[in-house]
C-alpha cells in the first residue's frame, strides 16, 4: 500500500546503505455524472419514455479506463434509458475498480378519461362528465372535425357542450402537464339522435263492448310495448302496436305506448272509457225494415252499436216459428237469405238478439222488402 518505506543494507565489514522509498497510490477514482434533464425537477420528459441519457467524466485512477454498465453497455455515455436505477464499474488499465449508481427519475403518471360514451334524444347539449385533474395538470377539449359543438368552457372537466349535431360526435379530453408536455388523452362518443315521437291512437269514450283494439302505431325503428298506466285490462300481445285489451274496469282506463329505439324512449297514453251496460244498450239500434235488393242501399240488417258486442246470437224466425237464419257473433252480414244462403221471401219476419255479458235479449219484428 501506499506508504514510505526504508531499507538498510549492510555487508560483512559491517558496512551500511541506508535508502528511504515513498509508495504513492495513483489518484482516487471520480466518476462525475451529468443526467439528462428533460423535464426538470425529472430526468425523463414523460412517464414511461425512453429519452434519459447519463454522461460520464472519469478522473483518477490509470487511463485507459475499461466502462461497464448494469445494461451490458461498455461505452463511457448511454441514451435512451427510462426510469430507473443504473450501476456503473469503471475499470483501469491497473485493474483499479471504481463504482457508482445513478438513478434516472420521470414524472408522474397523466391520465385522461372522458366520460362514458351516451346517447341523447331530441336534444343537442348535456353536461360532460370527464374525471378531474390535480390543479398542476391542464385539460381541454376539442371536437373532431366537422362537428359544430360548441364549449361554454373548454378547459374545464364538467362544462356544458351544446349544438352538438344529430349523428356521431366524437369529443376528445386532453390532460398535459402546465408546460404543455406529456399529453395524454381519452375520446367521449355522443350519439344524438332526433326525438322519438309515439302515438297511441285516439282516446275511445264511449266503448260498450268487453274488448277493445288498441291502435298504436308501429314504431320505424326499435320496439314498442304496452303498459296499464291506470284502471284495469289485461292485453293479448303487450309488443304489438294493435293489440286486443279485455277485462276493462267501467270508467277511465288508460294505457301507455312506450317505443325505445337504443337509449331514446318517447311515449303517450290512451283513454279507453267503458260505458256502463245501461247507457250502452240503449245504443243498440235494430231496424224493422230492409231491402237486400242488391242495389247497394239497405241491403243488409244493420244493427247499431252491435260493433261494441261482438259476442252475439242472432236468430231469425218466419211468422210460423220456424227458424230460417242463425248467427253467432253476428256482425251485420245477413241480406235476407236463409241458412242455405237462398233469398226468402219477403214478408214480416222476427228477430231473437241475445247479447253476451249484459241480462238483455232483443226481440222485435223486421219486414223484408225488395
Amino acid at each position: 500500500s501506499a506508504n514510505i518505506y526504508t531499507v538498510t543494507v549492510s555487508d560483512a565489514a559491517n558496512c551500511q546503505v541506508i535508502r528511504s522509498i515513498n509508495i504513492t497510490d495513483p489518484p482516487a477514482f471520480v466518476i462525475n455524472a451529468a443526467l439528462s434533464q428533460n423535464n426538470p425537477p425529472y430526468n425523463l420528459t414523460c412517464f414511461q419514455t425512453n429519452d434519459g441519457s447519463i454522461d460520464v467524466t472519469v478522473t483518477g485512477g490509470t487511463a485507459p479506463y475499461i466502462y461497464i454498465w448494469s445494461t451490458g453497455s461498455n461505452n463511457e455515455d448511454i441514451s435512451n434509458l427510462t426510469a430507473g436505477t443504473y450501476t456503473l464499474v469503471v475499470r483501469d488499465s491497473r485493474l483499479c475498480e471504481g463504482h457508482d449508481t445513478i438513478l434516472l427519475t420521470q414524472p408522474p403518471q397523466i391520465t385522461a378519461a372522458a366520460g362514458l360514451d351516451i346517447t341523447i334524444c331530441g336534444i343537442d347539449s348535456l353536461v360532460l362528465s370527464a374525471d378531474s385533474i390535480a390543479g398542476n395538470l391542464l385539460g381541454h377539449w376539442t371536437a373532431v372535425a366537422g362537428s359544430s359543438a360548441v364549449f361554454t368552457d373548454p378547459s374545464t372537466y364538467n362544462t356544458l357542450v351544446d349544438s352538438l349535431p344529430v349523428g356521431v360526435n366524437i369529443i376528445t379530453w386532453t390532460v398535459s402537464q402546465l408546460n404543455g408536455n406529456c399529453a395524454v388523452s381519452d375520446d367521449v362518443i355522443i350519439t344524438v339522435n332526433t326525438k322519438i315521437t309515439s302515438f297511441a291512437g285516439v282516446d275511445k269514450t264511449d266503448l260498450c263492448g268487453e274488448v277493445y283494439a288498441l291502435d298504436a302505431t308501429q314504431p320505424q325503428f326499435g320496439s314498442g310495448y304496452w303498459m296499464v298506466l291506470e284502471g284495469n285490462g289485461i292485453l293479448d300481445d303487450t309488443s304489438s302496436a294493435v293489440a286486443v285489451v279485455s277485462n276493462l274496469s267501467p270508467g277511465a282506463n288508460y294505457f301507455v305506448w312506450t317505443v325505445n329505439n337504443g337509449n331514446c324512449e318517447g311515449r303517450d297514453t290512451v283513454l279507453v272509457y267503458q260505458q256502463d251496460s245501461v247507457t250502452c244498450l240503449s245504443s243498440i239500434q235494430l231496424p224493422s225494415a230492409f231491402s237486400p235488393n242488391g242495389d247497394g242501399f239497405n241491403d243488409f240488417f244493420v244493427v247499431k252499436g252491435i260493433e261494441d258486442y261482438t259476442s252475439n246470437t242472432l236468430s231469425i224466425v218466419n211468422r210460423w216459428g220456424a227458424e230460417v237464419y242463425q248467427k253467432s257473433n253476428y256482425s251485420n252480414e245477413w241480406n235476407g237469405v236463409n241458412e242455405s244462403s237462398d233469398p226468402l221471401p219477403d214478408g214480416t219476419y222476427f228477430y231473437v238478439l241475445k247479447v253476451d255479458g249484459v241480462n238483455e235479449v232483443f226481440k222485435g219484428f223486421v219486414d223484408i222488402r225488395r
